[in-house]
């Protein structure tokens, strides 16, 4: 009996030799980051994958003793190898399988605006998720490839529902650049993470960012421009009621041109601007037509119109967030001031084989109006030049006219192209 058990006791003692060597030899440089963001550097326990995200142990050096660190107590740790893990707020379920939350180490494979995690559990299953920095100190979303058993159907194999791509397609809906990847994205770290650096990749200024003092969201400020703009405009003027005018077509073609000031608002939402302009536009309009149901002899009529106005046109644009050139879409309404104004009327027809001429205002000066109001729409393109933007928009417009009474009006139609360039 002493002979076995001697040769026993020598094993278990070697086993348990090997066992503190690999523990004391299991550590590795690294750091921890602690909730003030002090980062203090020294030894962690390299351990698996699961045992990670629960709990860090670290050392400041060999000699000293082992402290354990739950993600409560920490900000994150990492190794100096690169591998890193961030603490995260996880949604989970508790033990009778209602929804909970739990603070855990997850292992971050992009950084940014959307950041990417991962995770291995108990079953060595992997999970993915999903944190955007608007979110704050909320919990990230797990992005899901459901896997359905239905037990009645023993030998069909299991459904897989890919419940992450809708979860990304809501979450990056502010980013039209990834939304045709979505549908066919792979349930892949590569995939999943390529998908994410393009969104960070996306033109629109951060509107979160960590604060250096405290390491919580701070939101961005409302970003204002000021610029220029010009363009070309189609105008239309139909006179309607008792006037010899609604004989005539009146079409303008014209320069506009002024400036313009914008502001975004973040807290609302980051891809929303008002916009207003001040625009400068001279309409010269002239035709030459029969009046009909104004004599009893043919009526030929000279009509002469000029119109000189500011518009001001109020717009809420919305942009859709790409790499570089940004969509948009964009309506609001119009006032417009009359500057100034002048308007002839060259009546000509026959009496007695006589030409009768007569020269007067084309248009009553009671009835022209200072001002008029409308509604405008329209879509563009914007293209950023480092901290500036060029733009390039399609408008259309109608307004009520400068010549109002309750039986004569001359609504205002106009299509038209703006460039715009920021100055600041």
């Amino acid at each position: 009996m002493l002979k076995i058990f001697k040769p026993l006791s020598i094993l278990a003692f070697c086993c348990l030799g090997l066992g503190v060597a690999h523990a004391q030899s299991n550590y590795k440089p690294g750091y921890i980051v602690k909730p003030a963001g002090d980062t203090l550097r020294g030894q962690v326990q390299v351990r698996g994958a699961h045992r990670s995200e629960a709990l860090c142990r670290f050392r400041p050096d060999s000699e000293a003793g082992t402290v354990d660190y739950k993600p409560a107590a920490l900000r994150g740790y990492g190794l100096a190898n690169g591998q890193r893990y961030e603490t995260r707020l996880v949604p989970t379920t508790d033990s009778l399988g209602r929804p909970a939350q739990r603070q855990l180490f997850l292992e971050p494979l992009v950084s940014g605006r959307a950041s990417l995690y991962t995770r291995r559990d108990a079953f060595d299953e992997v999970h993915y998720y999903l944190y955007l920095a608007q979110t704050g100190a909320g919990p990230v979303q797990e992005l899901e490839n459901r896997v359905v058993r239905r037990i009645y159907t023993a030998n069909e194999a299991p459904e897989v529902i890919p419940v992450y791509r809708k979860t990304l397609s809501e979450a990056f809906r502010d980013c039209f650049a990834v939304q045709p990847s979505l549908p066919k994205l792979e349930y892949t770290a590569s995939s999943l993470a390529a998908v994410v650096r393009r969104y960070n990749a996306c033109s629109e200024p951060e509107a979160v960012f960590k604060s250096k003092d405290t390491g919580g969201p701070k939101r961005e400020g409302a970003t204002v421009a000021f610029g220029v703009a010009g363009g070309v405009a189609r105008t239309s003027m139909k006179f309607q009621g008792e006037i010899s005018l609604r004989n005539g077509t009146f079409t303008s073609v014209s320069p506009l041109f002024g400036v313009y000031f914008s502001s975004t608002f973040p807290e609302l939402n980051r891809n929303l601007e008002l916009r207003v302009d001040a625009l400068y536009q001279k309409l010269d309009y002239n035709d030459s037509y029969v009046a009909r149901g104004f004599s009893s002899v043919d009526l030929r009529e000279q009509a002469s119109l000029q119109f000189q106005r500011l518009a001001v046109p109020l717009q809420l644009r919305y942009y859709f967030r790409t790499n570089t050139l940004r969509p948009y879409v964009f309506a609001g309404v119009n006032g417009n001031y009359l500057l100034s104004y002048a308007t002839q009327l060259r009546s000509e027809y026959t009496a007695g084989g006589v030409p009768v001429v007569t020269n007067k205002e084309a248009v009553n000066p009671a009835i022209v109006s200072k001002t008029d109001f409308g509604v405008l729409g329209g879509a563009g393109l914007s293209l950023g030049v480092g901290k500036r933007a060029i733009g390039l928009e399609l408008r259309a417009e109608r307004n009520g006219g400068f010549v109002s009474s309750p039986t004569i009006s001359a609504p205002i139609i106009q299509y038209g192209g703006v460039v715009s360039l920021q100055l600041f």
